[in-house]
């Protein structure tokens, strides 16, 4: 699968003529055209289901498209060969049945991506919704999603959408084998204390994991669903404990300050004590999406047309881009008037000085020679 589109990617993406030719039989067969990218690679999951999903839709254009080259006598011997191997592939049942179990697991990846991206995803959210996907596999493993159904039926009729479809060599997937790794994968991926760069020895025996599994049971405290009317006076205190040692806060205070906290039952409210651990709380991160998003910053900024900014001129850039305030709600006033206080000019001033006169060349004389 992966090899296929790598394969697309080339042929429609590095040639402006053949994405021409591409777009021309989508316009007969009335099919909007999608890119094609890679899927599987380094980038962002969401970029792979683009991709899928481009051929998904593009699927009758790029059927017709091959067919025409592997029989276009205007292209050499090797050509032809090449692209009537790619229409093969793409007609084979099994690659039907791949893609679009591809699919839909690459759908729910891409949400769990897009949420755990979220700037005020929490750690307890983060872990909630990585167990629901584990689980959400696991039930895949026998359950069709909405797109490998939809192959399903096409397989058994031998068509998809408008295309004959055969029985070639493309190995099909097997889908209890394939969301058994996938959520294993994601099993191993779970949040962990250890160290990105410490290799695990004993998976069975990790400290780490059960560190992390009592940090997850005492940020439950939290939640107000475990929350009793008839509740001990002391109830949470043990958890408020274990948080503020782990997390290096005054435990007398925030002790002090949930208790406040669950008399009052209003969610909405910190009291002071408890402020600096649920700061600290918050800055426990659950994904390396906001270091993304700064490198995606700084390429914009730095660009090859700029590469001679600063590196104290980059980072106020870079700030004022993640942080700042939209253009809309940004008040240039108070910027504007220390500019002119520092003696510049605006852009619409008019009043400049006359120019100084020139004093009079000696040598001006003689210049009637010349």
């Amino acid at each position: 699968m992966k090899s296929f589109f790598d394969k697309l990617y080339s042929i429609y993406s590095a040639s402006p003529k053949n994405k021409k030719e591409l777009e021309t039989v989508a316009m007969a067969l009335s099919v909007k055209l999608n890119s094609i990218g890679r899927i599987l690679g380094t980038k962002w999951v969401s970029s792979s289901v683009r991709s899928v999903m481009a051929v998904w839709n593009n699927y009758a254009a790029l059927y017709q498209r091959f067919h025409e080259s592997s029989l276009d006598i205007r292209r050499n011997g090797g050509d032809r060969a090449h692209y009537a191997g790619l229409k093969n592939e793409l007609c084979d049942i099994n690659f039907i049945l791949n893609m679009g179990l591809m699919l839909d697991a690459l759908i729910e990846l891409e949400h769990l991506s897009k949420k755990l991206q979220d700037r005020q995803a929490s750690l307890p959210d983060a872990h909630r919704l990585i167990t629901l996907k584990y689980h959400i596999f696991q039930s895949m493993r026998n359950n069709s999603g909405e797109y490998y159904s939809q192959t399903q039926l096409a397989a058994e009729k031998f068509e998809f959408k408008g295309v004959k479809l055969q029985i070639g060599k493309v190995s099909k997937i097997n889908q209890n084998e394939f969301f058994s790794k996938l959520s294993e994968n994601l099993d191993s991926r779970m949040f962990t204390t250890r160290a990105a760069h410490k290799s695990l020895q004993d998976k069975e025996n990790d400290p780490n994991k059960e560190k992390y599994d009592n940090l997850i049971k005492n940020l439950q405290i939290f939640d107000k669903l475990q929350w009793f009317a008839d509740q001990d006076p002391c109830f949470g205190d043990n958890d408020i404990r274990q948080l503020a040692k782990t997390l290096n806060i005054c435990e007398i205070t925030t002790v002090q300050g949930f208790r406040e906290y669950i008399s009052t039952g209003d969610c909405n409210k910190t009291p002071n004590d408890l402020q600096p651990l649920r700061t600290a709380i918050n800055t426990l991160i659950v994904s390396t999406a906001e270091c993304e998003r700064s490198f995606s910053t700084m390429n914009i900024i730095l660009s090859s047309l700029r590469n001679s900014l600063l590196i104290k001129t980059v980072s106020s850039l870079m700030f004022i881009s993640l942080v700042g305030p939209p253009i809309t709600h940004f008040d240039p006033k108070d910027y504007v008037i220390k500019w002119f206080g520092k003696g510049y000019r605006d852009a619409n001033f008019r009043n400049c000085d006359a120019p100084a006169l020139k004093s009079i060349n000696e040598s001006e004389i003689f210049w009637k020679i010349f």
